[in-house]
């Protein structure tokens, strides 16, 4: 960055993707201060070359409302958000596929503020326009289905979360179309291992909290057998990483599996 700014100057266009770079860094090292200061100056550089409506700015309000939503700052990142997709409607309209997936960052926001409802109410509002842009198998409709269910189950809602622990498990699962819940789930052809334990896990502790008694065999045997997977995966992913960090992340699911 340093030797960038020697050879073109502070004020050239490429600073402000320098800016926003080092930004997410400490963003992903939870130095959230240091973060806020370089996605400050992307902001500053882009209104002063380019104004008030460029792309640049849509990552970058993007960025702040990510801090803030992990500061616990709600209000200030639903304003980013906000910012960003005014961007976004100035530059690609109202319908735009880039404009109506902002609404998952308002989601997000609204699931950790604890007010679900208005959660799914935005996360439906992405998700319709993601399944015309990427179609019904892809993680990134797995993610959010994933993130519908986890609202429902705030809600205590379990047959809709339930629904959609299974859509997410659809999407993630090349050649698994499977809509009853009770039937087993396969591992092949999964897109994201990663989104795939989290649907599994969540499932298998949906039908633990719908189960009435010990007695109920059927659902105890499938909650058992989809932590049995949950585990399985994480001993095929465990050997396939190399990052230690990773692996911390892993055995700490590990002991979440056996604690439940």
């Amino acid at each position: 960055f340093a030797i960038n700014v020697n050879a073109m100057g502070k004020e050239h266009p490429f600073n402000i993707n320098y800016y926003n770079s080092i930004g997410k860094t400490y963003f992903k090292m939870d130095l959230y201060n240091e973060a806020l200061k370089y996605h400050k100056n992307a902001e500053k550089l882009t209104l002063k070359l380019f104004g008030k409506n460029h792309s640049n700015l849509i990552n970058t309000y993007d960025h702040f409302g990510n801090v803030y939503s992990n500061l616990g700052y709600y209000d200030s990142a639903l304003l980013y958000f906000r910012k960003s997709m005014a961007v976004c409607r100035q530059l690609y309209s109202e319908e735009s596929h880039l404009t109506k997936s902002k609404y998952k960052n308002f989601g997000q926001v609204y699931a950790k503020s604890g007010l679900h409802k208005d959660a799914i109410s935005n996360y439906q509002e992405a998700l319709n326009e993601m399944l015309k842009e990427f179609g019904t198998k892809d993680p990134k409709i797995a993610g959010i289905y994933y993130q519908i269910a986890e609202a429902y189950g705030q809600l205590h809602m379990y047959d809709d979360a339930l629904k959609y622990y299974q859509l997410s498990l659809k999407s993630n699962i090349i050649d698994f179309d499977e809509t009853d819940i009770f039937k087993k789930s396969t591992r092949k052809g999964a897109l994201d291992n990663i989104g795939l334990l989290k649907a599994l896990f969540g499932k298998a502790q949906v039908i633990q909290k719908t189960t009435d008694s010990r007695s109920d065999l059927i659902k105890n045997k499938a909650s058992l057998k989809l932590l049995m997977v949950c585990d399985s995966i994480i001993d095929e992913m465990r050997f396939s990483l190399i990052n230690n960090a990773d692996r911390i992340i892993l055995s700490q699911w590990t002991v979440s599996i056996y604690k439940y």
